[in-house]
């Protein structure tokens, strides 16, 4: 039987991790990552007025396994005035946006350019969230959800971006996953399309 793990033990096995990680986004990966967080913190109404120093900040303090509540303390140091919930929430964005840029940068990188959006299972979802459950969307080409159920909006985001969003993104590794027609997000809009349809645009990056 494993022996539990001590708290010494844990930290050790944090900063394994994060030497790990932080080595493997230090090359050619970590640009990518980077670059699709600070392109998606700029379509975030929460974060869209942060600098890329801030931002990145955050990730490196994520990495290291701090929680939103001690990352906020360093916003309050580079902003000082804001209220500290406002500060957790911008933590809380970043940490998420920065865990789903690493998903996506890992995804494209093996040629995996579409997911299927699956929305939380749970009265929590967003209602334009809901309307995009089991859609098929290309990374590069984020929907913008309150504008798909006719509400005024050009905010765009991938599952998991938005606040308080609990949705996830699930890579397409084979066509035979999708029950078809499937519903698509393609040119701006949600259609269904037969798996033939589908099958001309499955290589767009």
């Amino acid at each position: 039987m494993t022996a539990p793990r001590t708290r010494g033990a844990s930290s050790e096995h944090g900063a394994r991790m994060y030497t790990a990680l932080s080595r493997q986004l230090s090359g050619p990966l970590g640009n990518v990552v980077q670059q699709h967080l600070l392109e998606s913190c700029s379509r975030n109404p929460i974060t869209r007025e942060l600098t890329p120093a801030l931002i990145l900040y955050i990730q490196d303090e994520s990495l290291k396994g701090k929680r939103a509540k001690s990352i906020a303390t360093g916003i309050l140091r580079e902003l000082p005035g804001m209220a500290e919930s406002e500060a957790q929430q911008i933590a809380q964005s970043v940490v998420a946006i920065a865990s789903l840029s690493l998903e996506r940068a890992r995804a494209e990188e093996l040629g995996l350019h579409w997911y299927q959006w699956e929305a939380a299972g749970n009265s929590c979802v967003h209602k334009s969230h809901g309307a995009l459950n089991i859609a098929l969307v290309r990374w590069s080409d984020p929907p913008a959800p309150e504008s798909l159920i006719g509400k005024i909006s050009t905010d765009r985001c991938h599952p998991g971006e938005a606040v308080r969003c609990l949705c996830v993104p699930l890579p397409i590794t084979d066509l035979r996953e999708v029950s078809w027609p499937a519903k698509v997000f393609w040119q701006g809009r949600l259609e269904k399309m037969k798996r033939s349809q589908f099958r001309a645009i499955w290589g767009q990056g």
